[in-house]
């Protein structure tokens, strides 16, 4: 199996900056989309650091393709929960990284930082998505024909989902969260494994695309646009003629057999 990837972020149309930080770290079968929460500068500072942080953990995680991982696997023995527990550890690193950065700054906005993260853990030997997120940032899976919104927001609505029902593609966003990166010492990082089929898309977005552009639209469009590229571009613009009234990113992976 093999991934290809897709990463792109817009201002938008009523916004002066951007507080979206996106990642794309196919290498280490990492993605992340994060939008920042507290103002201007504050929002950027803390999505960016966000992306950082849990990138640097990741890559200073020993790999799956090491010496132990290997007699694992030939022993018949597998970790299939250790994505998932590295990526939850990598929020939670990134979460404490923020508190401690906003109690350094002085202005009062930066002390407010905060952000929301989703991130994806692709592992294409054993064939598994595992997923982490706090906030209203999403992850979206295309399998078949079918399009299934994998992240149930921190918000009341959201929060009627927790514990593995099915969720709603078209679950209404809210501007009120129960939870972000950096506004609480401890975090209730929320996350998943689940096996990997050829032909999966997996879209990771901020509330400025999912908030705009409908599931049936996100569906079709990624189903009907054969280049990532042109489907990430189609997708922001799509925000974009909607109103634009708040940042726009995406991260699209698409899995294919190999």
């Amino acid at each position: 199996m093999q991934l290809e990837s897709w990463e792109g972020s817009d201002v938008g149309l009523v916004r002066t900056a951007n507080e979206d930080s996106v990642g794309c770290f196919p290498e280490l079968g990492l993605f992340l989309v994060c939008d920042g929460l507290g103002g201007h500068a504050a929002g950027e500072v803390a999505s960016r650091l966000a992306v950082e942080v849990i990138r640097s953990h990741v890559a200073a995680a020993p790999r799956g393709d090491g010496l132990v991982a290997r007699a694992r696997r030939l022993l018949g023995g597998t970790d299939e929960h250790a994505d998932e527990n590295l990526l939850r550890e990598a929020v939670e690193k990134a979460n404490r990284a923020l508190v401690a950065a906003s109690r350094e700054r002085r202005d009062e906005q930066e002390r407010s930082m905060a952000t929301t993260v989703v991130a994806l853990k692709v592992d294409l030997a054993q064939q598994r998505l595992s997923w982490a997120h706090v906030g209203d940032s999403r992850l979206y899976l295309v399998r078949g024909r079918k399009l299934e919104l994998l992240t149930a927001d921190h918000t009341l609505a959201g929060s009627r989902y927790a514990g593995g029902t099915e969720i709603p593609a078209d679950l209404p966003h809210s501007n009120r969260l129960l939870q972000a990166l950096g506004s609480n010492p401890s975090v209730d990082v929320v996350t998943r494994t689940t096996a990997a089929d050829a032909g999966d898309v997996l879209l990771l977005c901020s509330d400025g695309l999912s908030g705009l552009v409908s599931a049936d639209t996100l569906r079709d469009t990624l189903l009907q646009t054969a280049s990532l590229g042109d489907a990430g571009t189609k997708l922001i613009q799509l925000a974009l003629d909607a109103g634009g009234k708040d940042n726009t990113s995406a991260v699209i992976v698409r899995l294919t057999a190999g």
